[in-house]
């Protein structure tokens, strides 16, 4: 937070409301910190919402239509990994292959857990992709429920919901 700070009032971003705003919607990552300090914001009502930038500046290198179509969907499950994955694929795409050139993405990370991305990219992702189709955004999540679903009866948990929270694989 401090070096955030720090960069904003290089910026000239120094008005308090101001700062406060860019650091709660930025959570400090630095593409984020960039796009917010633009223009000069001396109020919180003078920061645009830069969401669809920062998606296409996380995409900017992605050439290929496969890897940048999982690079939004993959932000919708809470954990990664080739199984997961495939469900949010087009069929016959390399899964194994793609969940490899995924985890090398910068913005998803292994931190002592499942493969994930990070909150913030997630988060943004996540706004951006229901901005853009709210029809696609539901395909996806239902996609990812019948996975989960089976995987549920595969582990022969139950319906009772409170089985799901008991059972240590779930």
């Amino acid at each position: 937070e401090k070096e955030a700070k720090d960069y904003l009032a290089q910026r000239g971003v120094t008005e308090p409301t101001a700062v406060d705003a860019i650091l709660s919607i930025s959570g400090c990552l630095p593409v984020y910190l960039s796009l917010l300090a633009e223009g000069d914001p001396t109020t919180p009502e003078d920061i645009a919402d830069p969401n669809e930038k920062v998606v296409a500046r996380f995409l900017k290198h992605i050439k290929d239509p496969v890897q940048r179509q999982l690079a939004l969907r993959a932000a919708l499950p809470r954990k990664l990994n080739k199984d997961i994955l495939s469900c949010l694929l087009p069929e016959k795409a390399d899964s194994e292959g793609l969940f490899d050139w995924l985890k090398k993405r910068p913005f998803v990370q292994k931190r002592g857990g499942p493969w994930a991305y990070h909150p913030i990219v997630m988060e943004t992702m996540l706004r951006h992709q229901k901005e853009l189709s709210e029809n696609d955004w539901e395909r996806l999540h239902l996609r990812l429920a019948k996975h989960y679903k089976k995987q549920a009866q595969r582990l022969e948990i139950g319906e009772d919901r409170n089985e799901y929270f008991e059972d240590e694989n779930w």
